[in-house]
């Protein structure tokens, strides 16, 4: 948490570094494979006030499921914590015989909607992430000194 209680803005990152992270699963999920091509994935969630507020009437849900289809379970089946967004990218498109910029389009959006659901986090290699607030920060400071010129 920031100043008076703000939440710090993430670190944006540019299109290399988005690529080199690695998706991880949700330590807390529970993977439901039923045999077929689909998956099922029972994820947990932190209720928010509404939730909170039924609490007291009656019992609310404490994790959502999600189905999977068969390509966004081998896509999800790639994401091992060990690869990089790039590797599974070139893997499912070699699988596929896609075109690489196309994969890489729909893989992106595709792994941006599980991180959003709370499914994957995405993972910046920390030399990475080093140096791009090392980066930031030293912008940071050009710009505020520019400013302090410019007041004087």
């Amino acid at each position: 948490m920031g100043i008076l209680g703000r939440k710090r803005k993430a670190p944006s990152i540019d299109r290399e570094q988005s690529l080199r992270t690695i998706p991880v699963v949700n330590s807390l999920l529970e993977i439901e494979d039923d045999g077929s091509d689909a998956l099922k994935l029972k994820v947990p969630f932190k209720p928010n006030r509404i939730f909170r507020i039924l609490g007291y009437i009656g019992p609310t849900p404490t994790h959502k499921m999600v189905t999977l289809d068969r390509l966004g379970a081998e896509f999800f089946k790639l994401c091992d914590g060990q690869r990089a967004v790039d590797e599974i990218i070139r893997e499912f498109a070699a699988r596929h015989k896609l075109n690489l910029r196309e994969a890489e389009l729909s893989g992106v959006s595709y792994l941006k909607s599980l991180a959003k659901r709370g499914i994957i986090v995405l993972a910046v290699p920390e030399k990475e992430a080093i140096r791009k607030e090392a980066t930031e920060n030293r912008a940071r400071h050009a710009r505020r000194k520019q400013r302090r010129k410019k007041r004087k």
